[in-house]
């Protein structure tokens, strides 16, 4: 089975996070407030912009793990969120 896909949203860049935020958590880290900045400065480690290549290890619910190279070799593996606005935030390729 293959999956590999490529990051596909209408905003770009997407960020990736080394964990799962509940839903409290992500409402507070899109907030713009000090209690936002310390989340975000503790789980953000990239931000990933449209076309990256990813490979996808796991999917739970709106979340994807994925693993993927930056344009320096260095290789993340972290957690992205599937974005709501009509578009998949993974198109997968065939």
């Amino acid at each position: 089975k293959n999956n590999n896909g490529i990051i596909e949203i209408s905003v770009p860049p997407l960020t990736i996070r080394n964990r799962v935020l509940s839903p409290e958590e992500f409402k507070i880290a899109n907030s713009g407030s000090e209690a936002a900045k310390k989340i975000n400065n503790e789980t953000i480690i990239g931000k990933l912009p449209n076309g990256t290549k990813v490979e996808l290890l796991s999917s739970i619910n709106k979340t994807h793990f994925i693993k993927t190279e930056l344009s320096n070799g260095q290789i993340l593996h972290g957690y992205i969120a599937q974005k709501f606005s009509g578009i998949p935030t993974i198109t997968m390729k065939r």
